[in-house]
């Protein structure tokens, strides 16, 4: 337990010294992040993925292609519902008392819920898009190998 509030409070001190280089307070950094830049990342990197399996043939890069577009239309439905739910006056109250209800929901602490959904989930995704890249890129290495013989 102290661990967990050892590192929520060393990413809050991340997020307060990058408010701090731009000029803005904590809530606005955090706001702008988690709120903001990391459902476009999300987005950006199901682009990517996407358009990377799109060239190669064969029936797994077909299989990564779906999954890819079908989590890159996933992620612009949820993104737009995201930013809906918070385009009110103060979005980083609000996103605190969800995070608050699925933290009380999961029976976790709040800050339990924070990093499990901004930083186990949100590197999750990156991760599992990197991972669909990099598997693409063997199955097609392979592939020009086998050609070639």
């Amino acid at each position: 337990m102290a661990v967990i509030k050892i590192i929520f409070g060393f990413l809050c001190g991340i997020l307060y010294g990058i408010g701090y280089v731009f000029g803005l307070s904590y809530v606005d950094t955090s706001v702008y992040i988690c709120i903001y830049l990391c459902p476009i990342i999300c987005i950006l990197y199901a682009l990517v993925s996407t358009i990377y399996t799109l060239r190669p043939k064969g029936f797994f890069n077909r299989v990564l292609f779906s999954l890819n577009a079908s989590l890159l239309l996933m992620y612009l439905n949820t993104t737009a519902m995201f930013w809906e739910h918070y385009s009110v006056q103060d979005p980083f109250t609000l996103c605190m008392n969800d995070l608050k209800t699925i933290a009380q929901n999961m029976n976790i602490t709040y800050e339990e819920a924070n990093l499990l959904v901004y930083c186990v989930l949100f590197f999750g995704i990156i991760l599992f898009h990197i991972t669909t890249v990099i598997i693409n890129k063997k199955i097609k290495k392979i592939k020009t190998k086998n050609e070639k013989n």
